[in-house]
């Protein structure tokens, strides 16, 4: 008993060091590029547990850096300059030199595999529904962790294209009938500003990923709501759908002029990401280089192209199945008075909850 709380102390030791050289590099220190503090939390990863209870000293160690880097994420708006330091932070790990460990008798690749990285996502992202969203306080938290995974995927280094598939067809894929009541129309303008920002970063951080993505997602989440009666996933008709509603919204009068000016900015951006994609397909077949517009003939193209298949460039798979495993992730309370927008802070005692999550793909 005494082994088994000697490597929680240690642990949660390790966590408040990892916070606390991360909320340094945020604040700018002298010495502490998104390089030195990747070496920095490397060089704290637990070595040598051979111990009772040590084993999975390691892999407790990797997922509490990312609970810190996704916890931290999430406290800042999308945009802010914080997000895009926490995510220069994860690519300055994901670049350090690989070093191969063993999480339960199975071989990773640190840190270029990015282990845990998705479950950490996943744990966060399975407390949001979509369709609920816009009607809590957890809007910001929850647009924060959508831009990290379109950031992720737009990289290649996590693939989250279903949540896209998700977030575009809450946003895009509902309209109240022309005679609804008025109360329906309060609830849709909720919702329009809640889920058209997100669905919008997803556009601008991985347009031409999911206009050439060909998954083909059978579940729930991936079939349409009113306005969407085609295939299940993504598809060159869903999008030009996605692209009119962008058009119509930022055109209509419901909703704030500036979620209505994110809609026709998107819309245009999908337009030239498709003019892009067609442009360079037509490269890579011999063919004129220019494009005049049309989309007659552009769907065979695409079909016809394997680079631009998803299934082989944005595959997600670490090479070893964490699906048989219970990964343990645990979620320290701290709260330093400053991160939150109000500056109230939060309890100042630090509380350990650890949850049993079973790994897997976020889907």
């Amino acid at each position: 008993m005494s082994a088994s709380i000697d490597i929680w102390e240690r642990m949660e030791v390790l966590h408040l060091i990892v916070y606390d050289t991360v909320e340094a590099y945020l604040q700018q220190v002298p010495g502490n590029t998104a390089a030195e503090v990747a070496l920095k939390i490397d060089a704290l990863l637990p070595t040598n547990c051979v111990g009772e209870g040590e084993k999975d000293l390691p892999a407790l160690f990797i997922i509490s850096v990312w609970r810190v880097i996704v916890t931290m994420t999430m406290k800042f708006s999308h945009g802010h300059v914080y997000q895009e330091k926490l995510f220069e932070l994860i690519v300055a790990i994901r670049h350090l030199p690989v070093d191969i460990i063993k999480i339960r008798s199975v071989e990773v690749r640190l840190w270029e595999d990015m282990p845990f990285l998705s479950h950490n996502l996943n744990f966060e992202y399975d407390k949001f529904d979509p369709m609920i969203i816009p009607f809590t306080a957890e809007q910001r938290e929850w647009h924060s962790l959508s831009a990290l995974a379109a950031r992720l995927t737009s990289h290649d280094i996590l693939n989250y294209t279903p949540d896209a598939l998700h977030a575009l067809r809450a946003a895009l894929e509902y309209k109240p009938a022309a005679q609804a009541r008025p109360s329906e129309y309060v609830l849709y303008t909720r919702l329009l500003e809640c889920q058209v920002p997100v669905a919008s970063t997803w556009i601008m951080e991985c347009g031409s990923i999911i206009y050439t993505c060909k998954e083909e997602y059978k579940n729930h989440a991936s079939k349409g709501c009113c306005l969407w009666n085609g295939p299940e996933g993504f598809s060159y008709e869903r999008w030009h759908l996605w692209e009119q509603r962008f058009h119509d919204i930022g055109h209509d009068r419901w909703g704030s002029e500036e979620m209505r000016r994110i809609a026709r900015i998107t819309a245009e951006v999908m337009r030239l990401v498709e003019i892009e994609v067609l442009t360079e397909v037509g490269k890579i077949l011999g063919m004129d280089g220019s494009d005049d517009g049309s989309e007659e003939g552009s769907e065979d193209e695409a079909e016809q192209e394997s680079e631009f298949d998803s299934d082989e460039d944005y595959a997600f798979d670490f090479d070893f199945d964490f699906d048989s495993a219970v990964v343990y992730v645990f979620d320290f309370d701290i709260d330093s008075g400053s991160d939150s927008e109000d500056g109230s802070g939060g309890d100042s005692d630090d509380a350990l909850e650890m949850v049993a999550y079973r790994g897997g793909s976020h889907a």
